[in-house]
């Protein structure tokens, strides 16, 4: 639980400023994030309960780092959705999201 709450925080970090560095480590946390979303969705999980639990991470990174929990929950409004479907529709996988969010070189 711990990786998973800092490794959002970092993303959420990381998809405010698009200017950041894309290096290995952004990357690997991206795609972490990414298929623990994808694991989400092939266990019958409801997108707004992929939502829901993922908002509840940025509560807690909040009360870690106070401000950062507004910036996480900003990026999952913004990007949340489009990942899902992503993963869903246009069967991406991983990689090419973390891609797409400018995560991964």
């Amino acid at each position: 639980m711990k990786l998973i709450i800092s490794t959002l925080a970092l993303l959420a970090t990381l998809g405010s400023n698009l200017a950041a560095p894309r290096n290995e480590l952004t990357c690997e946390i991206c795609i972490d994030i990414i298929t623990d979303i994808d694991n989400f969705i092939t266990s019958e999980t409801t997108e707004d309960e992929i939502l829901a639990f993922f908002n509840q991470i940025c509560e807690a990174v909040d009360q870690l780092l106070p401000g950062l929990g507004a910036t996480c929950t900003g990026f999952l409004d913004n990007n949340g959705p489009g990942i899902i479907e992503s993963i869903v529709n246009e069967n991406l996988n991983p990689d090419e999201i973390c891609a797409m969010l400018t995560a991964c070189p």
